[in-house]
């Protein structure tokens, strides 16, 4: 049976099973966004606390793993960037806090469907 066909059986279209999911990662300090419908990685930073705080989109392209970085200017701020990754493809969200010396302190993996 091919996918088509089993998605046919249980009531999903091809384009139901490709649609994205925008997804998020959320802490005391910040937060981060992945938008699906338009590829959009968008980080807060919730505090003017010396902490800072990253947001990290990670995705496979052609065999490899591509990632793009958001960090905002300091607490009180956000930051965007627009991404172009392929419809359907899974993505890998994950918020990073920065400790006042520089230390990154990593988050837990979220992941969505661009």
């Amino acid at each position: 049976m091919t996918g088509i066909a089993a998605m046919a059986l249980v009531g999903m279209s091809a384009a139901t099973a490709a649609a994205g999911t925008s997804v998020s990662a959320k802490g005391e300090r910040g937060a981060a966004y992945f938008q699906h419908n338009g590829d959009k990685l968008t980080v807060y930073d919730y505090k003017k606390d010396g902490w800072g705080v990253e947001g990290e989109v990670s995705w496979k392209s052609g065999g490899r793993w591509r990632s793009a970085n958001v960090k905002p200017g300091g607490g009180g701020q956000h930051a965007s960037q627009s991404l172009n990754i392929k419809e359907g493809t899974e993505i890998q969200l994950i918020l990073f806090y920065i400790d006042p010396d520089g230390a990154y302190i990593n988050g837990r993996v979220h992941t969505g469907r661009a």
